[in-house]
């Protein structure tokens, strides 16, 4: 891009699909990045087979240059990412943290497009946990890298408001496009000067961790929002699951809420029951949650009616 009588080069770290939208916009807009770096192909699925980040996918489908370093600390790496001298860097949904020594190449520094209204929800998975905590507000961020998490000066916010049916994905689709009109109104405003980074209230700092498979279990002592929460939370990944007969896995792919207030007694909680109207239900901590939709392990996903057709016994179970 130019501003003025200045060429610019600007670089793209990320990883996820959440910087993807972002990667397509700046690819058709005045900043289209010379090269992207993203993360080596993992190993994944029930074969473990070898992977690309949604990121690479995207550079080979656009015919954007990309590599794949494993190692940033790597000093061919550092070397070769001095002799391409960028201006401006911008990482987003990357995945590993970058060195001080990386940090100190680009003339502009390092922006970061962050999904929360920092300082709150810092970490690797605010989006999952803005709809845990049931937060009715949300958005994106852009600030300066530096290097601890989520910490550099806050140069440009835009909120949304979070329906009550928004799901990861859905919420991440939302934030992904409203990150990367932010971002692209942002570069010019910051190269310039015109807008300077203000530094984080720390002491109002909130903290997200790295979402894992386990979390998705659901523990049927907490409220029936809460696990009506998970669900959306959790959707597609890791989902929400609970064991029958002490080993057989049920993901719940749909659930709602059908009574916020009732309480049971502790040792029915977990147990599944039908209601007057013949939903299938299970008691929760405090209120009821309805299942809508199931997969038994190893089978298809189904409506509860369907697998109840096929699985009376489940009635009267109690789930753990």
């Amino acid at each position: 891009m130019i501003i003025g009588y200045y060429l610019m080069k600007l670089i793209f770290f990320a990883s996820s699909q959440f910087a993807v939208p972002i990667l397509e916009a700046l690819n058709e807009s005045d900043f289209a990045p010379a090269f992207v770096i993203t993360e080596p192909d993992a190993l994944a699925g029930r074969h473990q087979k070898p992977k690309a980040t949604p990121i690479k996918e995207a550079c080979e489908k656009l015919a954007i240059p990309f590599i794949t370093p494993e190692k940033l600390k790597h000093e061919e790496f550092i070397k070769w990412l001095k002799e391409q001298n960028a201006d401006l860097a911008i990482v987003c949904a990357y995945g590993k943290i970058l060195p001080k020594e990386i940090l100190a190449i680009p003339k502009f520094k390092f922006i970061n497009v962050h999904p929360s209204l920092l300082p709150k929800y810092r970490g690797p998975s605010p989006i999952q946990t803005v709809i845990l905590d049931g937060e009715t507000e949300t958005g994106v961020t852009i600030l300066v890298v530096d290097e601890l998490v989520d910490h550099g000066g806050i140069i440009a916010k835009s909120e949304i408001r979070i329906s009550k049916s928004e799901t990861y994905k859905s919420l991440t689709d939302i934030l992904s496009k409203l990150g990367a009109e932010l971002l692209i109104e942002t570069i010019p405003n910051f190269i310039s000067g015109k807008w300077k980074p203000e530094e984080q209230d720390h002491n109002q700092a909130t903290f997200t961790k790295l979402i894992k498979k386990e979390d998705g279990h659901i523990d049927w002592s907490k409220s029936a929002q809460e696990i009506e929460r998970m669900s959306r939370a959790y959707d597609p990944w890791p989902g929400v699951f609970a064991y029958w007969q002490k080993k057989l896995r049920i993901k719940f792919l749909k659930v709602s809420v059908l009574n916020p207030q009732v309480k049971c007694a502790e040792n029915e909680i977990g147990k599944t029951f039908l209601t007057a109207e013949n939903k299938l239900a299970v008691n929760c901590g405090t209120g009821i949650i309805e299942i809508e939709q199931l997969q038994l392990e190893g089978a298809k996903p189904m409506s509860a009616q369907t697998f109840l057709n096929g699985h009376k016994d489940f009635i009267n179970s109690k789930l753990e």
